[in-house]
């Protein structure tokens, strides 16, 4: 199970430093990097409650459970259920909403198991679709989708929050199920036998 909690004011300070800094830096080249730390530095001061505003009034907050079966022997993830669970203030269309959440659970599934571009001396080897894979409907599973009754709140985005914790959510089932951790996606069968028989032998 993964969830999206609500910021702190501190995480906020640190997430505006953060953006800044980086714009900064990709701003400058990269030099003077003190200079533009200590520039982003005060304008994330500066900033702060703005950004504490939009994330007040412009939160999103969504659960997801995920169920899959392993292969032990291949290594293969078969993602059984998805239950996605999501407050997205006021649901103006709620149907819509559903239809949405839905989609971004299957496009979630394709970075999370399959979807990897490979480089080789500076070429790109995926160049289409037979070997970049795309989620199918073979693979999908049974989705239950949640909007959470927020009636009294504004109406927030609802886009496309679902696909984020698809891959944490299939990584956290898959420790559930077989106790190996995957760390790196898109979660192949290949790595996820590798991951197995790393458990093992720290067993």
């Amino acid at each position: 199970m993964t969830a999206s909690p609500q910021w702190g004011r501190t995480t906020k300070q640190l997430a505006a430093a953060t953006l800044l800094i980086l714009a900064g830096l990709l701003l400058y080249g990269f030099r003077p990097i003190l200079p533009t730390v200590i520039i982003a530095c005060l304008f994330a001061y500066i900033f702060a409650p703005v950004v504490g505003w939009l994330s007040t009034h412009l939160r999103i907050r969504r659960g997801l459970a995920a169920e899959v079966d392993v292969e032990r022997a291949t290594g293969k993830v078969t993602v059984k259920r998805l239950v996605c669970a999501q407050d997205m203030g006021l649901a103006i269309n709620p149907q819509g909403a559903t239809i949405q959440m839905e989609g971004c659970l299957m496009m979630g599934l394709g970075y999370a198991l399959a979807e990897e571009i490979r480089f080789s001396g500076g070429q790109v080897l995926d160049s289409n679709f037979d070997t970049y894979e795309i989620p199918r409907f073979s693979w999908l599973p049974e989705i239950e989708t949640v909007i959470i009754d927020a009636k009294n709140d504004p109406p927030q985005g609802g886009g496309e929050p679902a696909i984020i914790v698809v891959g944490a959510a299939i990584a956290n089932a898959i420790f559930d199920a077989v106790g190996a951790r995957v760390y790196r996606m898109p979660m192949t069968a290949a790595r996820v036998k590798a991951a197995l028989e790393r458990a093992a032998s720290e067993r």
